[in-house]
């Protein structure tokens, strides 16, 4: 009996430890370097999520950016070795107004992580989500549509790739439909920053937002408010948030000050765009234009 149960304990032990191999990586995606990102250089070295430089092209040298989208990170076994390869996304701009997306798969070598395939997804595309699973990348991506402007994508498409002797192989691409406001309903989404370039905020008061049947809701660090949303049909992206209602209670002035400058930026939401996991609210306040930013929330507002 004895014997059995240690022969149990040691074929629990190795699966655990199998499974964990197969999802735990030290590869650092943000301190990496990519090959096929800018054209016409050979490669780039992310220096904490950012780059910054040239690159050869007809006529001279052309000044370009480039850097990581934030808290997008897929691992999985892509290679069917038993160890975990990462997927990100990357975004690179040369000046003008087309930022193009690229995925990138990293591999663990020599304690080094090792871009062994980056795949061009297109110019101005949002990233819904995505996964690795039976050793394929799934992402959820909206994009241009046959008559959609380059600037404003509508239609959400289900691509999926494999990886094969160095390259991301396309499988069938699903159309999904169109997106509608429709779509950004069913998640709570808690404000992590007030501008782009802000520190996160803190945990508390915590700040939520959620759109349903045509409302924006939610808790706006003290109180609850209400507002009708409106898009439009012609060009996806573009909102509005109006007729603003909140409840009356008083909290410490600090939370008030931040409810208060919360919802003066929600008035003046022009459009939404995702990057990754974040949902992003363009505003514009006087002369000042910048975004918000959202992280999904699980939890339940107050």
């Amino acid at each position: 009996m004895k014997s059995k149960t240690l022969l149990i304990l040691f074929i629990c032990a190795a699966f655990c430890l199998a499974a964990f191999s197969a999802s735990a990586t030290t590869i650092d995606p943000a301190n990496a370097t990519y090959k096929g990102i800018a054209e016409g250089a050979e490669s780039i070295t992310l220096k904490n999520g950012s780059w910054e430089g040239k690159f050869a092209a007809s006529g001279g040298t052309i000044e370009a950016i480039a850097g990581l989208m934030k808290d997008f990170r897929l691992t999985g076994d892509l290679t069917g070795d038993g160890k975990p390869e990462v997927a990100v996304i990357l975004w690179q701009n040369s000046g003008g107004t087309g930022v193009f997306y690229y995925l990138a798969v990293l591999a663990e070598k020599n304690n080094k992580a090792d871009n062994i395939a980056t795949v061009l997804l297109g110019d101005r595309v949002e990233i819904l989500g995505g996964e690795i699973r039976d050793g394929e990348i799934a992402l959820k991506i909206l994009r241009q549509g046959p008559k959609d402007p380059l600037c404003c994508p509508s239609q959400k498409v289900l691509q999926t790739w494999t990886l094969k002797e160095g390259k991301l192989i396309p499988g069938k691409t699903k159309v999904l439909g169109k997106f509608t406001l429709a779509d950004l309903g069913g998640t709570i989404w808690r404000l992590e920053r007030l501008r782009w370039k802000d520190k996160p905020l803190p945990a508390t008061p915590r700040i939520t937002l959620v759109f349903q049947g045509g409302k924006a809701t939610g808790v706006a660090g003290c109180n609850r408010y209400a507002g009708k949303v409106q898009m439009r049909e012609d060009i996806v992206g573009e909102i509005k948030i109006t007729a603003l209602l909140t409840t009356k209670k008083m909290c410490d002035e600090k939370v008030m000050a931040l409810e208060r400058r919360y919802l003066e930026l929600l008035k003046g939401v022009m459009s939404f765009g995702f990057t990754g996991k974040r949902l992003e609210l363009t505003y514009k306040v006087g002369n000042v234009i910048d975004t918000m930013s959202f992280v999904p929330s699980s939890a339940q507002g107050k």
